[in-house]
């Protein structure tokens, strides 16, 4: 059993804050235990968060990107597809909607740059169609969520090795994705995504910019 130490007490506090009420509550607690200046906070939240997501952490090898919000991976020798917990991006299948949506190839673009050191561009449209030397990445559940959809996709977070922010966080600020949130599903990092997603809309990223805000209108 982990030795609770004064700081793991305080980011189950905090934990529990926002179980209860939201981030803001984690840290006005943090502030009132007098856990030094916004930075410790900050960090404390992000382990409180933590705590919050489910404790298997699974390594993956990136096999390809099949989407904005889809991936395929490798995992203890057998492939596996992703769906990005908390996301929809544009949609590509035109046979499922009739066409695909504004901002399709982008929004796969976006990722495959994020979790390929080496980007192709194969039919010269300025947007990466695939890429080369794939990026570490590591899986994370989260306790609150289903563990799969209805297509057999598990349900992760993903972060490139050695990176703080999840996958989902970075194309949600750059404006490739918005929040979704099915049913009573409140996930871990939903407060951390709208963020993301608010800051998108303000600065007119992405969707917000070329597709008037709107992802996936053709959607029926």
């Amino acid at each position: 059993m982990p030795r609770l130490t004064f700081t793991r007490l305080i980011a189950l506090f905090l934990a529990f804050c926002l179980m209860r009420s939201g981030r803001a509550l984690m840290v006005l607690g943090a502030m009132l235990l007098g856990v030094g200046g916004c930075g410790a906070a900050g960090a404390l939240v992000e382990r409180a968060e933590q705590a919050l997501e489910g404790r298997g952490a699974e390594r993956a090898r990136l096999v390809r990107v099949s989407g904005g919000d889809t991936i395929v991976v490798r995992v203890g020798g057998r492939e596996r597809r992703v769906r990005l917990l908390g996301l929809d991006s544009p949609e590509s299948n035109a046979q499922r909607y009739g066409a695909a949506s504004c901002g399709d190839k982008a929004a796969k673009a976006f990722v495959i740059r994020a979790l390929f050191r080496r980007a192709v561009d194969r039919d010269g449209d300025r947007l990466a169609d695939t890429g080369t030397d794939p990026r570490p990445l590591t899986l994370i559940a989260d306790r609150r969520s289903a563990g799969e959809d209805k297509y057999g996709r598990v349900l992760r977070y993903v972060k490139v090795r050695g990176a703080r922010p999840t996958l989902q966080e970075r194309i949600l600020v750059a404006g490739w994705a918005a929040v979704v949130v099915h049913g009573n599903e409140r996930f871990a990092r939903l407060e951390a995504f709208r963020r993301a997603e608010r800051t998108a809309r303000r600065h007119r990223r992405g969707i917000y910019s070329a597709c008037d805000g709107e992802v996936n209108p053709v959607a029926v």
